[in-house]
């Protein structure tokens, strides 16, 4: 009974198995491939939307808006190509997102360099400064030349500024730490902590805040907390120097009222 059992499914899978001819296999396989393959450009689209908000959230549409019509122009040519063929649509989709991501990198080139630029940070590394925008104007030759490393080359300049535009602010920082310091012990000098103690403890705090993103290597917004930091430190100071005089002044007219008075007593 169990030898006839297995021979019965034999023959099932066998009937099956003819039923499925080979040109119903292929079908599925295609189906199955033009699946994959839509989800590989719907991903590349996404990516390419996605790169170009980005570009633009970083100015690029702005700064560089020649360029990126390049992009624009690039995507449209992706969405018609998408329609007739999505093979090409797809490099034509990745060749957009490439486009608009060199371009975020290119806009955020320019913040540096203008930073450095109002800041005067190239003395500390003219090399550096010079090579960055050796790297920045080979990156937008490639591109207009539709040459896809100049988005390489645009990483290259970034690193290269913000590597420059790091060390101008470790020394604004160490700078602007060494004059917080200073107005702190002026108003050390005066006891401000006792009678300004509100705002003396905030001035310590945000040195304090300082020091944390020192530690950090955030020079910008250490040196931001640093000059804060003195600012209040000077602003305490300064009202604490202004009350004391102001109670020197009434202090004097007291005395003086009290000799006039000792004076009209005697006689």
């Amino acid at each position: 009974m169990k030898y006839k059992l297995i021979l019965f499914l034999l023959v099932i899978v066998s009937f099956v198995a003819c039923k499925t001819t080979p040109k119903a296999v292929d079908s599925i396989v295609e189906k199955s491939n033009n699946n994959e393959d839509n989800e590989v450009v719907d991903k590349l689209v996404k990516e390419a939307e996605k790169a170009r908000k980005e570009a633009i959230e970083n100015g690029a549409d702005k700064s560089l808006s020649l360029l990126f019509g390049k992009a624009e122009e690039k995507l449209r040519l992706a969405k018609e190509a998408y329609i007739k063929d999505k093979k090409n649509g797809a490099k034509l989709f990745d060749e957009a997102k490439n486009m608009y991501k060199t371009l975020t990198v290119l806009a955020k080139c320019l913040e540096y360099k203008k930073e450095i630029d109002e800041n005067k940070f190239r003395d500390y590394d003219q090399e550096k400064y010079d090579e960055a925008g050796k790297f920045y104007a080979s990156a937008i030759e490639k591109y207009n030349a539709g040459d896809f490393s100049s988005l390489s080359d645009s990483e290259k300049s970034l690193f290269l500024y913000q590597s420059l535009c790091d060390k101008g602010y470790f020394e604004l920082a160490n700078s602007a730490k060494k004059l917080a310091r200073e107005a702190k012990e002026r108003c050390d000098g005066i006891k401000a902590s006792r009678s300004m103690a509100k705002e003396y403890n905030e001035a310590v705090g945000v040195y304090n805040v300082g020091n944390v993103y020192m530690t950090d290597k955030n020079y910008r917004e250490a040196y931001k907390s640093y000059i804060a930091s003195g600012n209040i430190f000077n602003k305490t100071y300064k009202m604490v120097e202004e009350r004391r005089k102001e109670a020197a002044v009434s202090l004097e007219r007291a005395e003086k009222k009290l000799k006039e008075s000792s004076s009209l007593a005697s006689e």
